[in-house]
């Protein structure tokens, strides 16, 4: 584009709450784009109809240096460009009544400038993660020297729609559940053209009706843009698409060359005309990233960039194997963005969404002309996680499995925390586990509080109750995942306090709490209500234990509903609500009293799943050894059925969390060692990530399944919050049959450090504390005090 002007750029971050510089937190709200002299703009003619890729742009003018801010947001995504580079993405996902834009303070040499933004919105195609309202694009500086230069709708801003766009459901191959739209085919169109000034412009249309969304400045840092090096051309071929992958159709030296491209150290690939190649990238790792490709010539080629969790052993649907790291004899089945190169020099291909995957195909047809490859890199995206945690241990294969679950939970940390491959969806049940490992492991707490805020604008249906996945744009009811919600304030609570965020939340936990407790059986226990009562995958029919239809009564929702009122008690106790707190406790008593006479089985010495006794698992018992009100004898004999009771249907790997945290209460140190070790299974075949359910499950990469991360450092290094805020500490080990234990996790004072030397004639454990923080270790039924520093324990002797 010719320009030539110097700038800077940085991103402001506002936050829900106290965290932040005042500096940063005073930028970001002082720009308010929602009172600023500026409009919702749109390219004249489109509508919320038609899914279209579309480009704005404005030229100014500065007189000298200056330094200012500008506000940007777009529905439903935008890139923004500064003299021609792109500096910024967004808006940061949210809901209508939580829409973000990005506050970007720029620094610009004296001279010529170049604002421009390209935008994309989908209509029936758009991912469900991705919320709208209409096609829009705004953006606007509080500088009065500036807002008349360069505000959308008070400036001459220019736009157009892209032709040649248009985006794919791929759904049917790889499932009916995939959300990760955006997936393009773009004919003739390469990003760094799509300016150009000889193309056909028009005035940008304002849109008056804006108010309908309710604006709010982005409380995250910028997701990661890395490139990644170390990956690896496993095969080129020429063989036809969708073909079974063979070695013996390896293209040794192409490879190589394909390899070099990839780390940055080859020339350009040409691949001649009439040609087909298969490029197969094995990347080693898990991995959510951008594809950019950069072409040369090549008119009438056309270049698919796919991804794919696993190879398949079926041609025509993902449907993994056995072994996850070798490709021979397998298919490609994923998902892909295509291209179309126009012929010219230099043209730049990208998606406009990341994928994620271990695998990565690119397929290139020619067709009367060569093409030139000239570039081929990958970014890696995400949310930027500082993983402030360490974690050693003398076990090399529990090492390994934090490794995995650490690969996990980044791999589903994003705008929100989701699954990366198919629906992008932040669900309640998933996100309460990522938090907890979230303030295990790091210091910023931006990306849990910003879930449950949102999760309060879900509710806007028939109930009083957030949806089950927010943000989204279909309504999904998990009543259960309500509950889970407030023990996800509680969680948050005790880890980070929050007196000043926690408040305004609670209003919806009180509605939760009622809605369930207006639908009381004669017995007492609440009934289950309208939606879908998911507990659990695996040993319940389609996840809805016993008694979980509409009417009937569960056993396993009236503990949870004990567990949501426990939360609740704490929580207006420690806000200073005494009158909510004495109701919590007295409506949480009762309901636990009724649950141990109801569902107490003599015969059986277990807990049911329901009043009939017909089912029995291990959910009732871990949840109502969890629950503080329930009498010690029945808390010690819900502890023998969870022991010694062969036949209780067993948890999965998602409710296997709760479990982990009746061993930790119980002191079973080797039973929790036992269970994180099943792990074992997932890396003995070569996931880089942990599962939804099962090995052949749908979903390769589920944060719910990284659970294990926390209780290593939780359960058995036994770190804990002693108080609300993380104002005192617990440490309370379950080390089981592991002799030397060491780890060390953020605290928002500092660090909190604990080894642990376990043996039959010395048993050591080394604290250190952030200063000004007391705490307790407990061990094997003794108490010590601990103070502030470092101090050894002898735990023999005392």
């Amino acid at each position: 584009m010719g320009m030539k002007a110097s700038f800077r750029v940085r991103r402001i971050v506002d936050s829900l709450t106290a965290g932040g510089s005042p500096e940063e937190k005073a930028g970001a709200k002082n720009a308010r784009i929602d009172v600023l002299p500026s409009a919702w703009i749109n390219v004249p003619g489109v509508t919320e109809e038609t899914s279209s890729v579309s480009v704005y742009r404005l030229r100014f003018t500065v007189e000298s240096r200056y330094t200012f801010r500008i506000c940007v947001t777009a529905d439903q995504r935008y890139w923004l460009y500064l003299d021609g580079e792109r500096i910024g993405m967004g808006s940061e996902r949210g809901c209508p009544g939580k829409w973000f834009y990005e506050v970007y303070e720029i620094e610009l040499g004296r001279g010529g400038h170049f604002l421009g933004a390209l935008t994309w919105y989908l209509a029936e195609k758009a991912p469900w993660g991705q919320m709208t309202v209409r096609p829009g694009f705004m953006l606007g500086t509080p500088d009065s020297t500036y807002a008349a230069r360069i505000n959308t709708g008070l400036a001459s801003w220019q736009a157009r729609v892209i032709p040649g766009v248009s985006f794919m459901d791929q759904s049917e191959r790889v499932g009916p559940l995939v959300g990760t739209g955006a997936r393009v085919c773009c004919e003739g169109i390469a990003w760094n053209h799509v300016f150009d000034p000889s193309a056909e412009w028009a005035g940008a249309e304002m849109d008056a009706s804006g108010h309908d969304r309710l604006l709010h400045p982005a409380v995250l840092p910028a997701m990661r843009y890395e490139r990644i090096d170390n990956v690896r051309v496993a095969l080129v071929d020429k063989a036809p698409s969708g073909t079974c992958i063979s070695m013996d159709n390896n293209m040794g030296e192409e490879a190589s060359a394909w390899q070099a491209m990839l780390k940055e150290k080859g020339a350009d690939v040409v691949v001649p005309p009439h040609s087909h190649r298969r490029i197969l990238i094995a990347l080693g790792n898990y991995v959510c990233a951008y594809s950019r490709l950069v072409t040369s010539g090549g008119r009438g080629a056309e270049i698919r960039v796919g991804w794919a969790e696993r190879l398949s052993v079926e041609p025509d649907r993902s449907t993994g194997g056995d072994d996850r790291l070798g490709f021979d004899g397998m298919y490609f089945v994923g998902l892909y963005d295509t291209f179309k190169p126009s012929g010219m020099e230099q043209e730049l291909l990208e998606p406009l969404w990341w994928l994620s995957g271990c695998w990565v195909q690119i397929e290139v047809w020619t067709a009367t002309e060569p093409v030139a490859i000239q570039d081929l890199s990958l970014f890696e995206t995400g949310y930027p996680l500082d993983c402030d945690y360490a974690l050693k241990m003398d076990n090399r294969s529990l090492e390994i499995i934090s490794g995995i679950c650490l690969r996990t939970q980044i791999c589903c940390s994003h705008e929100t925390y989701m699954d990366p491959y198919y629906e992008q969806l932040q669900y309640v049940g998933d996100t309460r586990l990522q938090g907890l490992i979230t303030y295990a492991t790091e210091r910023e707490t931006n990306l849990i509080e910003k879930a449950l805020d949102i999760f309060q604008h879900s509710a806007r249906g028939p109930t009083p109750l957030p949806t089950s996945n927010f943000p989204s744009r279909n309504e999904q009811y998990i009543p259960p995942y309500a509950l889970w919600w407030i023990c996800m304030l509680h969680d948050y609570m005790m880890w980070r306090g929050g007196a000043d965020f926690l408040p305004r939340l609670m209003p919806m936990a009180w509605r939760v709490v009622e809605y369930f407790l207006n639908s009381r059986s004669e017995e007492g226990l609440v009934r289950s209500p309208e939606g879908w009562n998911f507990v659990d995958w695996g040993v319940f029919d389609g996840g809805t234990p016993p008694g979980g239809q509409a009417g009937e009564v569960s056993g396993l929702i009236n503990w949870q509903l004990v567990h949501a009122l426990e939360s609740l008690t704490d929580l207006s106790e420690w806000l200073g609500d005494e009158d909510g707190a004495c109701q919590a406790r007295s409506i949480g008593s009762d309901l636990c009293a009724v649950c141990e006479s109801v569902l107490w089985n003599q015969k059986r010495q277990a807990f049911a799943d329901d009043p009939q006794h017909n089912s029995f698992s291990e959910h009732s018992q871990c949840l109502a050894i969890l629950s503080r009100g329930l009498s010690g004898r029945r808390r010690e004999d819900a502890h023998h059925a969870l022991m010694s009771d062969p036949d209780l249907l067993r948890t999965s790997i998602y409710f296997s969390h709760y479990l982990c945290m009746a061993f930790h209460r119980t002191g079973e140190g080797h039973r929790l060692y036992e269970k994180l070790m099943e792990w074992k299974y997932y890396v003995d075949r070569g996931f880089h990530t942990f599962p939804e359910t099962d090995e052949y499950g749908r979903s390769e990469c589920h944060a719910w399944s990284a659970h294990p991360l926390f209780h290593m450092l939780h359960s058995v290094l036994g770190i804990r919050p002693g108080s609300p805020g993380f104002s005192s500490v617990m440490v309370e080990p379950q080390s089981g049959p592991l002799a030397r234990v060491r780890g060390l996790i953020p605290h928002p004072l500092g660090h909190i450090e604990v080894v642990l030397k376990a043996g039959k004639k010395k048993c050591i454990a080394e604290i250190a504390l952030p200063e000004g923080v007391p705490g307790e270790l407990r061990w094997q039924g003794r108490t010590f005090g601990l103070r502030e520093n470092r101090q050894t324990i002898d735990l023999l002797t005392g």
